[in-house]
This record gives C-alpha cells, structure tokens and sequence, in this order.
C-alpha cells in the first residue's frame, strides 16, 4: 500500500507596503465604479418652480408697528349657556405696562353671594358620590344640577333672583365639571398654550394670531393652598399620580390637551407650575399659513405637488416651533382613496380623512397593562399595507423602521428635534436613534421649521427645505438642494430649482410645461380659498377633494373668477 502523500499548504506573506497598494489599488476601482454610475444631478434636470401669475397676490397678513398694536381691542365669547354669554375674552393694548393683554370677563358678584357660593360648593363636596371623569357631560349636568338645587332648598334661597341663580350655577359647573378659573383659557379656541409659573404671578397664554402672540391674562393663584390644590386636580383629570415623593405630571386631559406640571417641593424653587398645550378641536390649516406668512403660496403648492407624488418628508425644528402644525397641514394634502397609519405619543392629528387609521403609544400604569411604544406600533401597522405612514415624532428606535420602509416605497411623513441639517444628521446617527447614514438618503424632503423673533413679536416661519439628492461616501453625509430658503430681512421666500420635481418628472413622464401648470393650477387654487375665506379643516377637506375629483371643471370656474 502506497504511502499517501501529504497536502502542502503554501502560504503567502505580502509586504505591509504591497497590501496598502492593493487597497488604494481596490479604492481606486471603487471610486471609477462609482463614476461610472451617474448621480442624480446628472439625470435628472433640475425644474423651475417658482410662480409667476399677475393674478396670485400676497395673501400673508402685514405685520403691525406698535401704534397699531395700541389700537387693537378685541371682544368675543368663550363660554354661553342657553345663549347668555357668562365668560368672554377682552384682548387690549395696557398704556400702564405699554403691552397688550389678555383680560377674562365673568359675571361679577358681591362678597355675600361669594360667601353662598362656597357654602353651596362645601355642600355638594360632601353629596357628590359619582366621578365626574366617568360620567358623560349631559349626565354630569343634570346630577349637578340637581344637587345645586338642593343646596338652594337647604339654605332657604329657592325664590333666589334667576339671574343671580344662573351666575351661581356658572360657577359651580366651571368648578365641579370644567378646570376652575383656567376654564374659559380652555374655550378659547385661539390659544394654543396656557402657562402657570407660580403663585402670585400672571397665567401667560399663547395665541394664535401673529400680532399677539404670548400674552399676559389678568388671572393667577393668589397662594400656595390653592396653586397646589389645582395641580394635583390637574393630575388627577390626567389619570395620574403626584405627590412631593413623586412631583412631575406628564399626562393628558381628556379632551387630548398635554399638561406639564411640577407639585411645589425642593425642586420647584417659586412653587407649583404647569403647562398646558391645548388640544385644538379646529386645527389650523394651508390657509391659515398662508396668512401667517409661515409660508408662501409657491412653497405651499410645491408641497402639495410632493405630498401627491409620495414623497417623504421629515419636518424638523426646535420647541414649539410649528413641526406638529405642519404635519397635520400637510398630510390634509393626501388624496382620499390613500390608506394612511399615524403613530403618535399623543394624540394630536386631526384628519377629515375617510381611509386615516390612527395610533396612539400606550403607557403602562398597571401592572396587568403592557407598555406598547411607537416601535412596536410602527412595526405591527406595517402589515396594514398604508400608503402614508405619519409618525408623530421621531425620537427612538422607531426611526430605522421608518427609514427602511421608506426605503421599501412607503411615504412618510415625520417630525424631530433638530434646528439645522448637520444637528439633524447627528441626531440621527448617534443614539438613542443610532440609523445608519445611508438610510438618510431614501428621504425626499426635509423641512426645517423656527419660531422667529421680527420686530417685538414671534412668528412661524419655514427657513428652509433642502431636498436630499444622495449620498456623500467620502463625508459619509447626505448630498442636498436648497430647494427654499426664508430671507429674513425681507421676510420673504427664495425658490431655486428643483431635482425631486425634476426626478418625479422623469418617473411620472411629465413635461416640464405640465409640471409648471400643475404648480400654477394648485397656487390658483389655494389662492381662491384665501379669498374665499374657507378656512374650516372639514370644508378645505371638501374642496381638496373636488380639485382631486373635477379638477378641470373647478379650474374653469376658478379661471373664470380670478
């Protein structure tokens, strides 16, 4: 039997300085590769979006000096029952402090009936048997009212005068059913934000009209008792918890309204303090952008043009700088038939949409309730086959099945801190996010949102929209356009070429003299509704649809008027 010869294994040792050749060798290669293969710059023609129609005018509101801020004095209701109007909001210019200010009128009465109000209220305190947060708000009336009555019998003022009667029974629903003296803050459908910094000190709210502003109110929590009473109320509306052990409240109210609150304790130096972002049951809408100046009619219908052509947009900026408004304006844009999933912290979409299924993250507070975040939420809604998918904000690991399945073909619409696009991409990459910067590169649009000092007020305004074009290897960042940018010194909007259109053009096989009419038909369009004065969500809904619909049939007429 033959001897069987052993395998010889050779193995062979390059020089350091052979292997480093090797590889810029292999780099080189890469990059001619990579040369060989066009950019997107090179493809696609970049296209003109910018609107020139002598019939389209400004429509954004004047800004106004300070002489005519002095000359500003506004009346309207906030609360009226059978219409009588128990609660209203005077706006006026104070030439004591030089500001306008924010005053709220109830009825007035005297030091004896104040004192039959708080024996009624001490009576009904030790009647009530029923939570208020578990009863509808007509059956919660009616148990109120007829325990007020009660009182009136008990202390012998059933013959008592109606009007005063009716003031009376105002206080004790504001008290027992509403939110005590920040109630009529709560109607006012113009406020966006209502602030308590301490005891003694003036409520600050935020209203939606750009002339006002922040703005002092003239009520406050004249002592500690009271302030901390009111917050633990506050907690307890939410559905939680606070105490000195425990003093921050982080929760909603029922009608969605977010709340911020700190019990006074070694951590809240001038007392107990919240914050209140109100739930608007009337969101704000393109038009009213339009009339803010947040944007520009060009802007808003390059938008739109986007939004229909499933484009993903990421709309960032700092604190309450607009992002949520924005999203909610934009994703009003998408077309009815479309499927659209929004997962969300908390619940702040508003959508007159017939195909919206929306989602909100739950907390977990019991121990038999499990916690679903917006991972989870996102992860699971996928398998719904939406052709939008809206996310509240960006914070987590949500963003990687987000970024993938716009990757995959889903639109997405999304908010996240980050005031500039390089803060942007570091918030990205880096934990908790932590999303591979090459992901970056499958959005189409980012939006960059900021709450702007002009003059002696704030103001919304987009600053800039950079459409991402690709991917840099060599600085391992995005490649973007600067689509738009805001001038400050003359607030006013700067339009340059675009390649999404131009890339949307080149997929859709649209002309550019058709993309140019597109644009100018949707800026006719909005600028009709400007001048209409439809401003309501559901109607701006309606007529969306109509242009969706009859499109050539409604630019006739609206041609025809213009």
């Amino acid at each position: 039997m033959e001897k069987e010869e052993k395998q010889k294994v050779y193995i062979i040792i390059k020089p350091k300085k052979m292997e480093e050749k090797e590889r810029e060798e292999q780099e080189k290669e890469e990059r001619r590769e990579e040369a060989v293969q066009p950019s997107i710059m090179e493809i696609v023609k970049p296209i003109e979006i910018s609107i020139k129609d002598k019939y389209i005018e400004e429509v954004k509101k004047e800004e106004v000096e300070e002489e005519e801020m002095k000359k500003i004095s506004m009346n309207y209701p906030l609360i009226t029952i059978d219409n009588k109007v128990f609660a209203s909001a005077h706006i006026f210019w104070d030439p004591n402090i030089h500001e306008v200010v924010y005053f709220v009128k109830e009825p007035s009465i005297s030091e004896e009936d104040k004192k039959l109000l708080r024996k009624i209220e001490t009576f009904i305190q030790e009647k009530i048997n029923v939570d208020f947060n578990k009863l509808r708000k007509s059956d919660a009336i009616n148990y109120l009212t007829k325990l007020f009555d009660e009182a009136l019998e008990y202390f012998k003022k059933g013959r008592m005068d109606k009007n005063l009667k009716d003031i009376l029974k105002y206080y004790i629903f504001r008290d027992f059913i509403g939110m005590e003296r920040i109630e009529p803050l709560l109607k006012d459908p113009y406020i966006e934000d209502i602030s308590c910094d301490g005891v003694g000190i003036p409520i600050y709210v935020y209203h939606k009209d750009p002339r006002i502003g922040s703005i002092k109110t003239n009520i406050l929590f004249e002592n500690r008792e009271t302030l901390n009473s009111f917050v633990m109320r506050l907690a307890e509306r939410c559905g939680k918890i606070i105490s000195i052990a425990s003093p921050l409240l982080d929760g909603s109210l029922p009608d969605g309204s977010r709340v911020q609150a700190t019990l006074e304790s070694d951590i809240a130096r001038r007392g107990s303090n919240f914050t209140i972002r109100k739930f608007s049951e009337k969101p704000l809408t393109p038009i009213d952008l339009l009339r803010f100046g947040t944007c520009d009619i060009n802007t808003l219908s390059y938008l739109w043009f986007a939004i229909e052509h499933g484009s993903s947009i990421l709309i960032s900026g700092g604190t309450a700088s607009g992002k949520t408004t924005l999203l909610n304006v934009l994703s009003l844009f998408i077309k009815p038939q479309m499927k659209i999933v929004s997962i969300e912290d908390t619940a702040e979409l508003q959508l007159y949409h017939p195909h919206w299924v929306p989602h909100v993250a739950r907390v977990s507070i019991a121990k038999e309730e499990r916690e679903i975040d917006l991972y989870e939420l996102l992860r699971e809604s996928l398998r719904q086959r939406p052709d939008y998918i809206i996310v509240g904000e960006v914070r987590g690991r949500e963003a990687y099945v987000l970024f993938q399945q716009i990757a995959l073909g889903h639109a997405g619409l999304a908010t996240i801190h980050a005031e500039s696009f390089s803060k942007l991409v570091d918030r990205l990459t880096t934990p908790p996010i932590s999303l591979p910067p090459s992901l970056i590169q499958n959005l189409d649009l980012v939006i960059f949102v900021a709450r702007v000092r002009m003059k002696e007020k704030y103001a919304r305004r987009i600053i800039s929209i950079a459409e991402v074009i690709g991917f840099d290897k060599e600085t391992n960042t995005p490649k973007i356009n600067e689509v738009m940018r805001w001038d400050p010194f003359r607030d006013k909007f700067i339009i340059n070429k675009s390649y999404l259109i131009g890339k949307i053009a080149l997929k859709s096989g649209l002309k550019e003299d058709e993309i140019k009419k597109d644009l100018k038909d949707r800026a006719k369009f909005l600028y009709f509704l400007v001048k209409k004065g439809v401003n309501d969500y559901k109607e701006i809904t309606k007529m969306l649809n109509m242009f969706y619909s009859y499109r050539e049939i409604v630019m006739e007429k609206i041609n025809a008027i213009l």
